[in-house]
């Protein structure tokens, strides 16, 4: 359709090229989210493109008659999270193969064709760099006593530089980790709390904004199912409950998850969920002598799953190690965690996942959305 040719070049109207200008941008974001979700690290769309990002001005500021292009606003306008969205994704656009050496970074362990040291720093520094322009692009266009729409971006703003100066930071120097291992398995488990997290964050952000919707849009059940199965094998330490307040505040505000008759997917979630919170209580129970106090959903998942569903135990899958890690395609048996390869592997095709411990339903209707809470754009799959 030859929208990656800017509209002016085209000898186009300033109306139809600004519209051009704001569906290309959109597409781009979509095709760089999805390319991601499908493990793609190149996009399929023409790299010549020339369409100017979209003006910084407001809908009644546009009209269909005008003769004269558009000016950006220097002030607040109603654009302020396409701005947001827009720098982010050509962010992605232009750093081909980042989202694969952040993860190498998470994992601290080198191996086989993988980035360098010099290469993770430069990574660093991009980051570091798309929080600073982000931050100065909210400092020019965004005025929280412009209604709702900015508000929600100043909250935002605090979220994502936390997020990135979470990502540009070396495993072993965040404080907020503390010393419960240094392991691939350790890590990965950590990265998906702190995600989850963050979508709490998001979602008391938006909640009070009337944007709540926008936060729950991006929710990663991927991640979360790869916690809950993670809780089955952890019984002790701060992490192990800060993920269990995670899985409280996931049920709190997606409630849907309790709709286990009709979704197999939730049906065999809820299954884990009670197996891991009954090797809680016998761990806490042998720990202290009492029982913890049960959480609110538990009650319902008991009351619509027969005893014989997660009172019986499982047996795990045999242990291996994730392929990239290796060179092959194919995983090879290792003291390794299952769970590492189902979240840094196969984990946005949850379909694809061969999860003994849930049973033998099989697993439809995941959603898929990645670790850039407020953006769902997930890691490519290397």
């Amino acid at each position: 359709m030859g929208l990656h040719r800017d509209g002016e070049v085209l000898g186009l109207g300033p109306f139809e090229s600004e519209m051009r200008r704001r569906l290309w941008w959109q597409i781009i974001m979509v095709d760089a989210r999805y390319a991601m979700l499908c493990g793609l690290s190149h996009s399929l769309l023409p790299r010549s493109w020339d369409a100017k990002p979209p003006k910084n001005v407001n809908d009644a500021d546009i009209f269909p008659s005008a003769t004269e292009p558009f000016q950006d606003r220097e002030g607040p306008t109603e654009m302020i999270f396409c701005l947001m969205l827009n720098t982010f994704t050509k962010f992605l656009v232009d750093s081909p193969g980042l989202e694969a050496m952040i993860l190498a970074s998470e994992i601290g362990t080198s191996f086989e064709g993988g980035p360098s040291e010099a290469q993770m720093v430069e990574c660093r520094q991009c980051i570091e760099n798309l929080g600073k322009e982000l931050l100065s692009l909210l400092d020019r266009y965004c005025d929280p006593s412009a209604g709702p729409v900015h508000e929600m971006a100043i909250d935002m703003r605090t979220h994502l530089l936390k997020k990135i100066a979470s990502l540009v930071t070396p495993p072993k120097l965040r404080p907020d980790w503390g010393e419960q291992g240094h392991t691939m398995q350790d890590n990965a488990f950590k990265i998906a709390v702190l995600s989850l997290e963050h979508n709490e964050q998001n979602y008391m952000t938006g909640k009070d904004k009337g944007f709540l919707w926008f936060s729950l849009v991006h929710f990663q059940l991927d991640i979360f199912m790869y916690v809950v199965g993670q809780l089955y094998r952890r019984s002790e330490g701060a992490l192990v409950a800060r993920a269990w307040k995670q899985v409280e505040v996931v049920y709190t505000f997606h409630p849907e998850l309790l709709d286990i008759t009709s979704n197999k997917t939730y049906s065999m979630i809820a299954t884990f969920v009670l197996k891991a919170w009954k090797k809680r209580e016998e761990h806490m129970l042998s720990q202290t002598g009492q029982l913890p106090e049960a959480p609110f959903y538990l009650e319902s998942l008991r009351s619509l799953m027969p005893n014989e569903a997660y009172y019986s135990e499982p047996t795990p899958p045999d242990p291996y190690t994730p392929a990239y890690l290796t060179g092959n395609r194919r995983p090879v048996t290792a003291n390794s965690d299952p769970g590492f390869e189902q979240f840094f592997g196969a984990y946005l095709d949850s379909s694809a996942m061969e999860w003994d411990m849930f049973g033998t339903m099989p697993m439809s209707g995941v959603q898929q959305t990645g670790p850039f809470a407020g953006f769902g754009l997930p890691p490519a799959e290397w």
